[in-house]
């Protein structure tokens, strides 16, 4: 009974992990498509002011 539970526990855990891994690399990628956004923003202003 107890190694069943102990099973059940680590299969739900790796579940966890494995969407918290997939939300971190989302969050992460889409920080830095902002990020890309805005500096290209930047420039096209800056090609604009000349």
């Amino acid at each position: 009974m107890v190694s069943d539970d102990i099973n059940l526990y680590t299969n739900s855990v790796d579940k966890f992990v494995d969407k918290l891994w997939v939300i971190g690399i989302f969050a992460f990628g889409t920080t830095q498509a902002f990020r890309c956004l805005k500096n290209s923003q930047i420039k096209y202003n800056k090609i604009n002011w000349l």
